[in-house]
């Protein structure tokens, strides 16, 4: 397993070297997004602890770390009055493995407008819509004390007005506990597979968005978490995320992180020197977890991320 786990890093260091002429290609935006309120607050520097049911979306291997039935509710209030939501259910199938069981989606309606031959505005024209729905079922099996494999397959459905594709894809993943306890490794491959079905008869390939995300989660003591991951996509460039959660109390917990690739989001404006941050907090009550999170887009705005859980 160290012979894997070394090809697996090497590979993951030479490909974060390389910078992709088809950055901003890839189709299937949709599964660019990640849905997990905790996950967000840290900056989505998540593959190192990926230790509840959202798991499922950042490190399927995490998802061994889970004792009991559990089950999710999300809520995103996304940019430009997106919504975007999710559910998620996770149980153990036995003292080594659990499995998990997913849906999500997105949804938007825009006002359709019309133009005359000169390009000038003429009028509007009804409405028209875009939405995407994911399902997805995990599996995490835990091998050994320090290592830990997972896998997610999921169905892809996207729309726009009157236009649809689909596509299948995998997540695999990989979570280490180091030498030292206190140091937890995750790593994963996103968003490997093939398109069903094309959104034109010319039968485009919209391309998967694939990445690579290495990720270490550090218990740094009882109350304290720090997480950094080294995320790239395949198709653009590689960046880091920062998170950090704190314990104040034993019902309640305050999170921050920080996205470098913030500078995406920089437009000379008021708010863009908080591009790229994040932050939130969790409330425990006996069996129900509450959290939340937003995330600064810069001048675009915030992104705000809500979910309850529930441990049967």
């Amino acid at each position: 397993m160290k012979i894997i786990l070394t090809i697996l890093l090497i590979s993951f260091t030479l490909t974060s070297y390389a910078i992709s002429d088809d950055a901003g290609t890839t189709g299937f935006a949709f599964s660019k997004l990640t849905f997990s309120p905790r996950a967000a607050a840290l900056g989505y520097a998540y593959a190192g602890i990926a230790n509840d049911a959202e798991a499922v979306f950042y490190n399927p291997a995490g998802l061994y770390q889970i004792t009991e039935k559990q089950i999710s509710f999300i809520y995103t209030s996304y940019l430009m009055d997106i919504n975007c939501g999710a559910i998620v259910y996770t149980q153990p199938v036995s003292g080594n493995s659990n499995t998990s069981f997913y849906a999500r989606f997105l949804s938007t309606e825009e006002i359709r407008t019309e133009a005359d031959d000169q390009g000038n505005y003429i009028g509007e024209n009804g409405t028209f819509g875009a939405s995407d729905l994911e399902f997805g079922a995990a599996f995490a099996h835990h091998f050994s004390s320090t290592l830990n494999v997972g896998a997610n397959a999921k169905v892809i459905y996207e729309s726009l007005d009157s236009h649809s594709a689909t596509a299948i894809a995998f997540d695999f993943g990989l979570y280490h506990i180091t030498t030292n306890p206190k140091l937890h490794l995750g790593l994963v491959l996103r968003n490997v597979g093939i398109q069903l079905s094309h959104f034109t008869s010319s039968e485009y390939d919209e391309q998967l968005p694939s990445a690579v995300d290495l990720g270490f989660g550090y218990r740094a003591n009882s109350r304290l978490i720090l997480s950094v991951d080294a995320y790239k996509p395949l198709k653009s460039d590689f960046y880091g995320r920062f998170g950090a959660e704190y314990s104040v109390h034993p019902m309640m917990k305050l999170r921050m992180g920080y996205k470098t690739d913030s500078s995406d989001w920089k437009k000379g404006g008021d708010g863009e020197a908080l591009a790229g941050i994040s932050g939130g907090f969790a409330i425990n009550w006996q069996n129900y977890v509450l959290n939340y999170a937003f995330l600064s887009y810069g001048d675009l705005g915030l992104v705000n991320q809500i979910s309850i859980s529930y441990n049967f």
